[in-house]
């Protein structure tokens, strides 16, 4: 056979191999029924938070407001040193609280004692507090952060989680955290988070380039993904969903327009209100 043949075919075939192996390792987990009613869902981005009307992200105020208007709750959960599941975005307290230092360096009685951006009256809530406030009325999406370990921040939100008869999902970026939910409560849905993280020469390098190409979905085989609303044209997005029909959350809309971004399932907001909340109504 002529070289000029041989070498094309033999290209393909790597290629083939190579895109084959990839549908292995990022290929999400088998479609879940349960999936459905939080797909039907907006989710208020770190509550429905206003900083021009005294309303702090991830607070209590921006929480109770949330499920007063019937939208979904989208929170984070990190550890405090003495490992209490505290509901918190940053790793650090320097740009919400205005002191330096990591969040799971202080112990949760310090971190009660933080204003969020100087507002009297608040504090950075518990996860138990947070449960307790919503009491079911609207869905939760728990992003579990990596701080002080993806491992520790998920067992111990877990250990909440179990006894909270409300609805309530679980998502992160590092995939250890969702592979701790896969192996211990498989029954949980979970979502990998990501985004096409290789256009930004700010993210770029290996561990972007596993969450951007889904390398390690194959250790949480995930229920649904969170990703980037700006990042929609991806074409890893399009084979997964094509392939697979993955439930797509997109993350985050902050304007009329990007609320009315297509593709999605449902959207993470803040900012500009969706007309309505839709499909909340649930028996638990």
């Amino acid at each position: 056979m002529p070289l000029f043949v041989t070498i094309p075919v033999s290209l393909l075939a790597g290629a083939t191999l190579l895109f084959l192996l990839w549908l292995l390792a990022a290929a999400p987990g088998a479609r879940r029924a349960e999936t459905d009613f939080f797909r039907e869902i907006p989710y208020a981005h770190r509550g429905l938070h206003d900083l021009a009307k005294g309303i702090p992200e991830n607070s209590i105020p921006a929480f109770a407001l949330a499920a007063e208007r019937g939208f979904g709750i989208e929170l984070d959960v990190q550890l405090s040193s003495d490992g209490v599941p505290m509901v918190f975005h940053d790793a650090t307290l320097d740009r919400v609280c205005g002191v330096s230092g990591r969040l799971c360096e202080r112990s949760s009685a310090e971190l009660r004692e933080l204003l969020l951006f100087g507002i009297a009256g608040t504090h950075i809530p518990t996860l138990a507090e947070v449960l307790s406030l919503v009491d079911g009325r609207v869905p939760l999406l728990v992003e579990i952060k990596e701080h002080p370990t993806p491992t520790a921040s998920a067992e111990a939100a877990a250990k909440l989680l179990d006894g909270y008869a409300g609805a309530y999902l679980v998502e992160a970026f590092h995939p250890f955290a969702l592979r701790w939910f896969r192996k211990n409560r498989p029954q949980v849905i979970r979502g990998q988070l990501s985004a096409a993280f290789l256009r930004d020469p700010k993210t770029r390098g290996a561990k972007y380039a596993v969450l951007h190409f889904f390398l390690l979905n194959f250790l949480a085989r995930p229920d649904f993904i969170a990703f980037d609303l700006h990042h929609r044209s991806s074409g890893v997005i399009h084979i997964l969903r094509a392939l697979f029909g993955v439930p797509l959350f997109g993350w985050t809309a902050k304007t009329e327009k990007e609320y009315a971004t297509k593709g999605f399932d449902t959207l993470i907001f803040e900012g500009e209100l969706p007309e309505k909340p839709k499909g909340t109504e649930h028996e638990t």
